[in-house]
């Protein structure tokens, strides 16, 4: 009795480990949704503040899944569920916990790859000022400098 009343017990913990896993990865997938509108708008600021509220749900996910690691390697046939409505609850959780995961994953490739492509035309604007003003020194110094004249005129 009391060895299936602690398997019930850890069962319901493994659920309520995997509905703290939605919760956070819910968390990340709007933060990562307004991440994407400060890419976008050019907001570095903001952006920084959103990364740092998402390190923060990294570490605590990071802490979710050490406390799942012991029922990765148990048979889920073996646990005890209180009802079958709950154990398909929790399979549902699950299902969810990977979409959204995959979700926050592609979120974030699209927000890597939009600060990439904003990095390459600050790089390439900065060639073409550099080069406007390396012209400009160069056109300046030409008009400054003294020519070499002739008087033809003196007797």
């Amino acid at each position: 009795m009391v060895a299936a009343l602690e398997a019930r017990m850890q069962t319901e913990y493994l659920a309520s480990l995997i509905d703290q896993k939605l919760a956070i990865l819910e968390q990340m997938r709007q933060l990562s949704r307004v991440q994407q509108e400060h890419v976008a708008n050019g907001e570095i600021t903001h952006l920084l503040q959103i990364l740092a509220a998402k390190q923060g749900l990294i570490v605590d996910l990071r802490a979710t899944e050490r406390k799942l690691d012991p029922y990765r390697e148990q048979d889920p046939e073996t646990r005890t569920w209180r009802s079958e409505e709950a154990r398909e609850h929790c399979r549902l959780v699950s299902q969810r916990c990977d979409q959204l995961l995959g979700e926050v994953m592609q979120l974030e490739k699209q927000c890597e790859d939009a600060l990439k492509q904003r990095r390459d035309s600050c790089a390439e604007r900065l060639r073409d000022l550099q080069s406007g003003v390396a012209a400009h020194a160069a056109y300046h110094d030409s008009q400054s400098q003294p020519t070499a004249s002739f008087d033809l005129t003196a007797g």
